[in-house]
C-alpha cells in the first residue's frame, strides 16, 4: 500500500459520499473492493471451522489509483448457520454505518495499491444444511453511480468490482451461462484446414468470486472426429490453429471453469474443405488438345 499527501485523520465529511449530491461527476475505476479469507487477498473461500468458531472477513480495496474513500454494504449471511458479530475499520480508519445497510470508510489521505480497510467476524453456530452460503460487496443505498464505490483523491466517485465470498457453496452456487458463437459456426462446411477455433464467453453475466490466485481461469476443449470428443487440451489453454484432415467431420467443445463455476457449451460440429480434385492427364489427351 503507498500513500501520498498528508495524512489528516479527517472525515471531511468526504466520507463525501454523504456530502455528495446526485448530480456530483463520477466514473468507472478498474479496481474492486472485495471480501477475502486472509489479508493478502488472495483466498475466496473461508476455512470452514467446527462449530461454534469464529470466521474473519477481510475487506480489501485492489487496484486502487488514487482514493480518499469507499461506500458499500455486506449483503446479510445467506444461511442462519452464520451470523454477523462485528465490523471494524482498519487501524487509523474511520467507519460510519453498518456492513449490512451500508458503511463509508474514510481512508483518512489519498491511498493507491491494494489495501486492507476493513475486517468483519461472523460466528458459526452449526454445519451449514444449505449448499450455498455466502456473502458479497454490494451498492451502499446512498451510492452515487449506483455500484460500489470509490471517493478518489479529488472527491470524484467512482463505480468498481465487487467480490463474494463463500462459507460453503460448489459449483450450483455461480450459475456461468455456456460458451456460445462458436467459429466456425455449427455445421459449417468446406471450412480451411489450418482454422483457429474460437467462441464467446460471457464474464459479464457471471457472479464469480474474482479470486484468481486461488481458482484460476480455464478452459477445456474437447475436440476429435467422433461425436464425443476427447479432450484436447490441458485446462487454461485454447487451442492453436490445427492441421485439419480434407474433407472430415470435425465435433468440438468447450467448458469454462472459473473460480467454483463450470459451465459447457453443446457439442458443435464442423466439416474441413475436400481435395481438390486432380485431373490426370495422358499424351492423348495432350495431343487432342492440338487436333
Amino acid at each position: 500500500m503507498r500513500r501520498s499527501g498528508h495524512d489528516k485523520r479527517t472525515l471531511r465529511l468526504a466520507f463525501s459520499f454523504f456530502a455528495v449530491s446526485a448530480l456530483a461527476p463520477y466514473t468507472t475505476q478498474a479496481a474492486s473492493i472485495g471480501l477475502y479469507a486472509d489479508q493478502n487477498g488472495t483466498g475466496c473461500t473461508l476455512a470452514d471451522p467446527p462449530a461454534v468458531a469464529f470466521v474473519p472477513v477481510y475487506v480489501i480495496v485492489k487496484g486502487s489509483t488514487g482514493s480518499s474513500a469507499a461506500q458499500f454494504r455486506v449483503s446479510p449471511v445467506g444461511c442462519p448457520s452464520y451470523q454477523f458479530v462485528a465490523f471494524t475499520p482498519a487501524p487509523g480508519l474511520i467507519s460510519l454505518g453498518h456492513p449490512e445497510s451500508g458503511v463509508g470508510i474514510s481512508f483518512g489521505s489519498c491511498v493507491v495499491g491494494d489495501f486492507q480497510i476493513a475486517f468483519i467476524h461472523y460466528v458459526k453456530l452449526s454445519e451449514p444444511a444449505e449448499s450455498c452460503c455466502g456473502i458479497r460487496t454490494e451498492p451502499h443505498p446512498d451510492a452515487v453511480t449506483g455500484e460500489v464505490e470509490l471517493l478518489d483523491c479529488a472527491d470524484v466517485a467512482h463505480a468498481v468490482d465487487h467480490s463474494l465470498i463463500w462459507f460453503k457453496g460448489d459449483d450450483a452456487c455461480v450459475p456461468m451461462p455456456p460458451p456460445s458463437d462458436p467459429f466456425p459456426a455449427d455445421g459449417a462446411t468446406d471450412v480451411p484446414l489450418n482454422v483457429t477455433l474460437s467462441c464467446t464467453f460471457h464474464d459479464d453475466e457471471v457472479e464469480f468470486s474474482r479470486c484468481v490466485p486461488l481458482f484460476g481461469d480455464g478452459v477445456n476443449v474437447y475436440f476429435g472426429t467422433e461425436p464425443d470428443p476427447p479432450l484436447a487440451t490441458p485446462a487454461g489453454q485454447f487451442p492453436l490453429p490445427r492441421s485439419l484432415q480434407p474433407g472430415a467431420t470435425y465435433y468440438w467443445r468447450v467448458e469454462r471453469l472459473y473460480g467454483p463455476a463450470r459451465a459447457s457449451s453443446p457439442v458443435w460440429s464442423f466439416t474441413a474443405i475436400g481435395p481438390v480434385p486432380v485431373t490426370t492427364t495422358t499424351w492423348g489427351a495432350i495431343k487432342a488438345l492440338y487436333q
